[in-house]
């Protein structure tokens, strides 16, 4: 992934830096949800399947969806919103 590709960064608790990138389903598409749902957005019935990341990310940026991202050292697959995406 090049610097330019939309991601999250966190700090793990023993302090190693984790980058969070956009990651298809097994099926190839982005899973977006809209942040308005509340505590239900994260379920599976509210999920908005995306075929391109170009797509995605068009949603992401202008309308302000959740993207689901793929932690590059847990592997830990997160529901992130717009606000906390780097690069848009």
């Amino acid at each position: 992934m090049s610097v330019l590709t939309p991601h999250r960064v966190r700090r793990l608790d023993d302090g190693r830096i984790e980058h969070y990138f956009p990651d298809a389903n097994s099926d190839g598409f982005y899973e977006l949800s809209a942040p308005s749902i509340g505590s239900e957005a994260h379920h599976k019935k509210n999920t908005i399947l995306v075929a391109s990341i170009e797509l995605a990310l068009h949603l992401v940026r202008e309308h302000g969806l959740s993207i689901r991202m793929n932690g590059n050292l847990t592997s830990q697959r997160n529901l992130i919103s717009a606000s906390q995406i780097e690069c848009l």
